[in-house]
């Protein structure tokens, strides 16, 4: 039996296309074109066919490039014979929108681990243990890039006295090559660990052009975040972070080294920034640089050197001394510094005056094909039209040979490597550690009465997008009804004076003493009673108590004292003896020291945070409006990163079985601020 061969439609429309299956009629056609486009009513909408996609004898019925569908009859004599058909869309209708991105798949939290340990020539161990994180998804890096892979690198396992840890510290060893169990890594791995552990560096040409000869002092500054390292000729030491030279240029471009006696044509240094601060994310996103393959990235660098002004003979130098590093990644994106921002870093001072500086400062890292994407709409296409004079503060004088000019040209190449992070830790006295455990011995509980009011609900609504009438018709609360889930937290608050609160605003009901003043709500649960909901109208009694309190980091000099509380909320209706609602929040306090409430305020956020709770309602408003009428047992949620205000972020949510949601609220830059999960009846 002879197999009939699909024929394909080829839909056209401005510079984007679509494949679909090419339908047998013209209605067909024309709903297809009218649903990928959609465009509005009162737009003109034309479809037409290029002659040289249609048949021949449809071809010869028209003297133009088009033959324009009119009908069902223009279009089965433009179909006779052909085995496919592009159509083009004429519209004045905007271009049809891009299909939303899949949600990203729920973040790995935690995950067994297995160590196979040699102890000594034929004594093995196996560690089975279970891994945890408390702060982002272990599967993905925050720009999503995927971990995986085989490592090489160092175990360190401690057990001394009460301090039990384990640390691995290592790097990723290439996916072509075959690893078999219980290898032994040579000389040849060893090399590549060496060059993966190098700090990241900047690598910076320094050349003069002068129309004379002169003598000069180079004098290089380095800011706090950055240290000088090699140098070469060896520059002079002048204090810390500030090195010099002294030459004689020359007009043809050499340099006489008085303290080495060696001439050159450019001095060579490296700027080490601190390791801190380099976040490959933040140096080069899709709001600062372009990305492109390596391949397009090599001519495009060379056309903008030549832009910016910069002989034959330095760009090919510029692209030959950094061609290795460039070539180890199939794409690249990168960026350009302004003067004024590469002065921040290293400042040069030149005791010639007049004097024209031109500094090019590159950053650049490597992509794999998934991150490319991300820079969609910060290709080579967008880069090729920007002015990179205006970028760099570029001068005409710089190309003035009757000026003294410096030019100086660094390459800055940023990578995933471990970033070590530095923290200021506090300590606390004898006298605050005794109040601290007085107060632990001290439980108390309270207990507040409120009524569900209509208007302390409509006020809510209007806050929560997903009842703001904004994605749906706004439906106002009404008596009688239960209430909506997690709505609870816009009742019972204390009503403690404001002379009587904390520095942050929160009341000191079930806060621990100084000095843990600062709170931050880590996560809760809520279980609902089916039988007995909360109604809207009536009043109700909330108990509030203390389950257990925990103390983190006090016997170790190395971290930061933090008390954790967790807390027990039932909700009563008057007139039942059982809880409709029972609630456990967890509260971390930190200590507050003098030197961390400077570094505080020296580090201070850009934003203030969202409050937990308001993200957790969120949470659970996201399943109810994707699910209208679901009946919740529990939610459970933990907060895993500060979730700031006037940045986008986005709830995502996957079931579980039949009766589980997992939820997620991620931030622009794809960071996990909070998880949870439902549990349905």
């Amino acid at each position: 039996m002879a197999l009939a061969r699909q024929r394909l439609l080829t839909l056209a429309f401005l510079d984007m296309e679509t494949v679909r299956m090419l339908p047998n009629s013209f209605a067909e056609l024309e709903a297809v074109a009218r649903d990928w486009t959609k465009p509005p009513p009162d737009v003109p909408f034309t479809l037409r066919i290029p002659v040289e996609f249609a048949s021949i004898h449809a071809a010869r019925l028209v003297a133009g490039p088009y033959i324009y569908l009119t009908g069902e009859d223009s279009y089965q004599i433009a179909l006779m014979g052909v085995q496919g058909l592009r159509v083009e869309i004429v519209s004045d209708a905007p271009p049809p929108p891009e299909e939303p991105p899949a949600p990203p798949p729920p973040p790995v939290l935690d995950m067994p681990a297995t160590f196979n340990l040699e102890l000594t020539p034929g004594q093995n161990v196996a560690l089975d243990v279970n891994i945890n994180s408390d702060e982002l998804d272990m599967a993905r890096m925050e720009d999503g890039t995927l971990v995986d892979g085989m490592f090489w690198g160092k175990l360190d396992i401690v057990h001394a006295g009460d301090d039990h840890r384990m640390e691995f510290t290592g790097t990723r060893l290439p996916d072509n090559d075959d690893y078999k169990g219980g290898f032994r890594v040579d000389s040849r791995v060893m090399t590549k660990l060496a060059v993966a552990a190098k700090p990241v560096t900047a690598k910076c040409h320094l050349s003069i052009l002068t129309p004379s000869v002169q003598y000069c002092d180079v004098i290089l500054q380095f800011s706090a975040l950055w240290q000088p390292g090699v140098t070469w000729p060896p520059a002079e030491k002048v204090e810390d972070n500030k090195v010099k030279y002294f030459l004689r240029a020359h007009p043809g471009g050499a340099l006489e080294h008085f303290e080495t006696e060696m001439v050159t044509t450019a001095l060579y240094y490296e700027a080490v920034p601190d390791p801190g601060m380099v976040d490959p994310n933040e140096y080069i996103a899709p709001r600062n640089g372009f990305a492109m393959s390596f391949r397009d990235f090599i001519p495009h660098l060379m056309n903008v050197l030549d832009q910016l002004g910069l002989s034959l003979h330095a760009r090919t130098n510029f692209l030959n001394n950094n061609m290795s590093a460039f070539s180890q990644h199939k794409n690249i994106a990168y960026r350009f510094l302004s003067q004024s921002k590469i002065a921040s870093a290293i400042d040069i001072a030149v005791t010639t005056d007049p004097c024209i500086f031109t500094r090019l400062f590159l950053i650049f890292r490597g992509l794999t094909d998934d991150e490319v994407g991300a820079f969609a709409g910060a290709g080579e296409k967008e880069a090729n039209v920007v002015n990179w004079r205006e970028v760099v503060d570029w001068q005409e004088d710089s190309k003035d040979p009757t000026l003294f000019r410096v030019l100086e040209t660094s390459v800055l190449e940023v990578t995933q490597l471990y970033r070590p992070v530095s923290r200021t830790y506090s300590t606390i006295s004898r006298t605050e550690a005794d109040a601290l455990n007085q107060w632990i011995s001290s439980p108390r509980e309270i207990t507040l009465s409120d009524a569900f009011h209509l208007e302390r609900l409509s006020d809510l609504y209007i806050t929560l997008p997903t009842r703001d009438g904004s994605r749906q018709p706004y439906l106002p609360p009404k008596e009688t009804s239960p209430l909506g889930y997690a709505h609870h937290i816009a009742f019972f608050h204390s009503r403690t004076p404001e002379a009587e609160l904390r520095e942050d605003g929160t009341d000191a009901d079930f806060s621990p003493p100084v000095p843990f003043t600062r709170r931050m709500w880590a996560g809760g649960k809520m279980v609902w009673d089916p039988e007995l909901p909360l109604m809207i109208g009536q009043r109700a009694s909330a108990t509030w108590g203390i389950d257990s309190v925990e103390k983190k980091g006090f016997d170790d000099p190395q971290k930061s004292p933090m008390v954790f509380v967790n807390q027990r909320i039932d909700i009563t209706m008057d007139g039942n003896s059982r809880p409709s609602l029972s609630e456990e929040r967890s509260h971390v306090y930190i200590s507050e020291s003098p030197s961390n409430s400077n570094n505080q305020k020296k580090g201070a956020r850009e934003e203030r945070l969202v409050h937990g709770p308001l993200t957790a309602t969120m949470l659970l408003e996201t399943a109810i409006f994707h699910n209208p009428g679901v009946q919740i047992k529990s939610f459970e949620y933990r907060a895993r990163n500060p979730i700031l205000v006037n940045r986008e972020s986005t709830i995502h949510g996957v079931w579980n079985g039949n009766t589980s949601i997992k939820l997620w609220c991620i931030d622009e830059d794809g960071v996990v601020g909070m998880t949870g999960s439902v549990q349905l009846l």
